[in-house]
């Protein structure tokens, strides 16, 4: 409640912070076989959006770096950022190689170039996800309407799942989410947001439901005391991006480690401890649908009288 309270009465705003951890070739879980290079010394930076904590995000998804990093015989750096937004500001600076990023991350991204799509995870057999609105267990509520005057937690004003989606669901009752919600937050992460319904900080949240789905996995008691709902339409998988100036021959190499993780008995323990099946290339066009809630949304905030009935 502490942490619930300080995010309100400083209007949600994150202190910058960065958190980075080295991992050349000695820190690495395996030895790395392979042919010396002339930049086998430079380690690549690595980035993820914060989607889960921190702390989290480095126990589980920088496993998909040092696989990677072991197939192509290189060190790197593992950089995070506190917001979605700050994480796009270091691709549009050159400070990062590749990063794994939300949807509408990308989308920003890709807005102002900078970055390139190199992969998506295949989980349950689909290249798409879904916005989870979710409250305690013991909440009447039973849709997003229901929610009117109570607490809400967003993810990151650039999330899809855990911003726009549920400001949309406002938008089509008539309301800004000023007008709509009581109060309001930016938990900076699924897992804070997940937290904060669970433990009956808010009266509900929008989550990635990758995310929910994740934790849910390896926590079995988080369906009995959060519920889902709403579900959103689908959108194109949170993507691995490279940036635009990176040599085409260690973008195939990259590509070729996360295309064949499902292959090899380690890539697949991997792949399965995130609950992801394999890596595949996709269109761009897999992020039309974000770019459509984007602009959707957008518009009505710069013009909230003209959806109004």
């Amino acid at each position: 409640m502490v942490v619930f309270a300080a995010a309100i009465a400083s209007g949600c705003v994150q202190s910058e912070k960065t958190y980075q951890v080295s991992f050349n070739k000695k820190n690495l879980r395996k030895r790395i076989l392979g042919p010396d290079r002339a930049d086998q010394g430079k380690n690549l930076q690595f980035a993820i959006s914060t989607m889960i904590s921190p702390e989290e995000t480095v126990l589980y998804y920088k496993k998909i770096f040092d696989y990677v990093a072991i197939k192509i015989d290189r060190g790197y750096d593992l950089v995070q950022k506190n917001t979605y937004s700050q994480t796009n500001d270091l691709f549009r600076e050159g400070a990062l190689d590749m990063a794994f990023i939300s949807s509408g991350p990308y989308v920003d991204l890709m807005s102002t170039s900078g970055a390139e799509l190199l992969a998506v995870p295949v989980v349950d057999g689909k290249v798409t996800y879904h916005s989870y609105i979710i409250v305690p267990e013991g909440s009447s509520a039973r849709s997003i309407a229901d929610l009117e005057g109570g607490s809400f937690a967003f993810v990151d004003p650039l999330s899809t799942t855990g911003r726009y989606y549920p400001i949309s669901q406002v938008q089509a009752l008539g309301r800004s989410p000023g007008e709509f919600f009581g109060r309001y937050l930016y938990s900076y992460s699924n897992t804070a947001s997940i937290g904060l319904v669970r433990d009956g900080d808010v009266d509900g949240a929008a989550v990635n439901s990758l995310i929910f789905d994740f934790l849910a996995m390896n926590d079995p008691g988080l369906k009995s005391e959060v519920r889902i709902i709403g579900v959103s339409q689908p959108f194109g998988n949170p993507p691995i991006v490279v940036h635009a100036s990176m040599p085409e021959e260690l973008k195939e190499r990259l590509r070729e480690a996360l295309f064949s993780m499902h292959k090899d008995p380690e890539g697949r323990r991997v792949l399965r401890n995130l609950n992801m099946q394999r890596f595949t290339g996709v269109d761009d066009s897999l992020y039309d649908s974000v770019r459509m809630l984007f602009e959707s949304v957008d518009s009505y905030e710069s013009n909230p009288g003209a959806g109004a009935e």
